[in-house]
């Protein structure tokens, strides 16, 4: 509105007024032209504002998506951008560490300024502060100015304007319902912030949140397939060792080290009072020599692996320089190979220990949860490879035994067949007598000798001597004594075993030994009613002694041949 006015009584003309409109349309237009410009300004600068936010935005992206196993480089990316969008302040992200909260980064335009916020960290997680306040209650805190900070606040106030900080906004990083940390925005000079820019400062701690989540399930990821390819390794190799428990054992040390972080692993077999020695993996020879010079040892409150064994639990000790129990041996250990934290899972197979893993770390702490529920799946899988190796042994144990009832089956059917076809041919049944008794036997060679008269034995069959060997043994009348295995038959009238003749202190006969180069031998004596009609002798040339299966194999068809 354009106003004129006369100090008389005198009208404007109609020139003057329409002079007077013209002006008022100019003043519009000038006013118009002011209005566009400042609307046009502002617009200039929101488009810059926000052209800035989407390119910092943009380039912690672009961090985060590049680095999927640390979150390190995003939270600096983070602060770098706030210093180019909050100017004359301090940027930095705090996170929560149980009762703490520490500095992820710091950046400020004024090196000794950072410096000084960061001698401030860690904070405790108390009200006294802003930054703990804006993680216990899930809420912004701002403080336009540190010298009108309510009663509340005024502790954490000081704390930083003794820095010659004098105002702050946090925001809370929220992952679901919980803050794990903030985005700080520190200023020198008092005032709030726009809502444009807490707006800008909740994207931060969202990108920072997700930098965060992303390296979490990253490296949940890779630990995951490291557990599940460590589980395969430890199964391929039980299903390549099914007679030898020693290589899962030893696959099974060496993957608790390197997947739980560990200064080294053990496992140990229990036998029902003593705990042995089974592998270990991390420990240098010094360290191995300790170790091993503990065992076999008593399964007690002594060790963390005792303990897991007697209690049938996972035991875990974070450290050992304060446990009580912790015996002498063990702490000796620990100073040699410098470990404090340990944590033992039991071997159990149907409710019974067998053994124990355990991992030890150089650094005190619990073991994290996944770590624990990894050491439980070997331990599983180290019961798995000892049953299938006790199965293995017994399936093959039988398979031996039925082998040899077998074998001694089908040689006393042989004899029997024998006699019934050679009723007047005592040769040919002494022939295949002492044929299957020594591969009943494994010896190497073996001849019967039958009475002559006035007490003396003379071979009447033989198997697998040389002919000089059997020229001798021919021609050499045996008589009960000490000085031969076939002598001591006669004298004892029992199975005689002797293990290696040349060391036996009383075996004389070194003629016919040297001849036939054989050094264990067995002598059973043939009995019909009592009566002693013979002597059946087997050998081997290595000093390799015959079981008491072998020696009651023998006799089984001896005795039926003889009737």
């Amino acid at each position: 509105m354009l106003n004129l006015a006369r100090s008389t009584p005198r009208p404007f003309t109609a020139q003057q007024i329409e002079l007077a409109e013209t002006f008022a349309d100019q003043a519009v237009i000038a006013i118009e032209n002011v209005r566009l410009f400042e609307a046009e300004q502002q617009r200039t600068t929101d488009l810059t504002e926000s052209l800035q936010q989407q390119t910092a935005t943009s380039e912690i992206l672009d961090v985060i998506s590049n680095s999927p196993t640390d979150s390190q480089p995003a939270f600096d990316a983070i602060v770098r951008s706030g210093l180019k969008l909050f100017p004359e302040a301090a940027i930095m992200i705090g996170l929560r560490d149980g009762d703490l909260v520490r500095s992820a980064t710091v950046a400020d335009t004024d090196p000794a300024g950072a410096e000084a916020l960061r001698a401030r960290m860690p904070l405790p997680l108390s009200r006294e502060f802003i930054t703990s306040t804006a993680i216990l209650d899930r809420r912004e805190v701002d403080l336009p100015d540190a010298r009108e900070a309510p009663a509340e606040l005024a502790a954490g106030a000081r704390n930083f304007l003794a820095s010659g900080y004098r105002a702050m906004t946090v925001v809370p990083m929220m992952r679901g319902e919980a803050a794990i940390g903030t985005v700080n925005v520190i200023r020198r000079r008092p005032g709030p912030l726009s809502e444009k820019q807490r707006e800008l400062l909740r994207i931060f701690a969202n990108q920072a949140v997700i930098a965060i989540e992303n390296t979490r399930l990253f490296n949940e990821l890779r630990q995951s397939l490291e557990q599940q390819t460590a589980t395969a390794d430890v199964l391929r190799v039980i299903s390549s060792s099914p007679t030898n428990v020693q290589p899962v054992f030893d696959s099974i040390a060496e993957s608790a080290v390197r997947l739980c972080g560990g200064q080294f692993s053990f496992v140990v077999r229990f036998d029902g009072k003593v705990m042995n020695y089974a592998s270990c993996f991390g420990l240098s020879a010094e360290g191995l020599s300790v170790f091993r010079g503990i065992f076999p040892l008593t399964a007690g409150d002594d060790t963390v692996s005792g303990r897991a064994i007697l209690h049938r639990a996972i035991v875990e000790v974070p450290d050992v320089e304060v446990d009580a129990a912790y015996g002498v041996q063990a702490q000796r250990l620990a100073r040699t190979v410098a470990y404090r934290s340990i944590v033992a899972v039991p071997l159990l197979h149907e409710g019974d220990p067998i053994g124990a893993i355990a991992v030890a770390r150089a650094n005190a702490g619990s073991f994290p949860e996944r770590q624990i529920t990894l050491l439980q799946a070997f331990a599983d899988q180290a019961v798995i490879a000892i049953r299938n190796v006790r199965l293995f042994d017994e399936v093959q144990a039988r398979t031996e035994e039925l082998s040899e009832s077998l074998q001694q089956q089908t040689a006393t059917a042989e004899v029997l067949k024998l006699i019934t076809r050679s009723t007047f041919n005592l040769q040919t049944v002494l022939d295949t007598l002492i044929q299957s008794a020594a591969s009943l036997c494994e010896a190497d060679l073996g001849y019967i000798g039958r009475p002559k008269g006035d007490g003396l034995f003379q071979a009447e069959a033989s198997y697998g001597l040389s002919p000089a060997h059997k020229d001798l043994v021919d021609r050499t009348p045996w008589r009960a004594g000490r000085e031969s295995a076939i002598g001591r038959v006669l004298l004892e009238r029992t199975p005689i075993h002797i293990v290696d003749v040349e060391t036996d202190p009383e075996y004389r006969m070194f003629e016919i030994q040297k001849a036939g180069g054989y050094h264990s031998v067995f002598g059973v004596p043939l009995l019909r009613e009592g009566t002693l009609i013979g002597v059946l002798v087997l050998a081997r040339r290595s000093v390799r002694p015959f079981t008491d299966k072998q020696i009651e194999l023998v006799q089984t068809p001896t005795r039926l041949s003889l009737r």
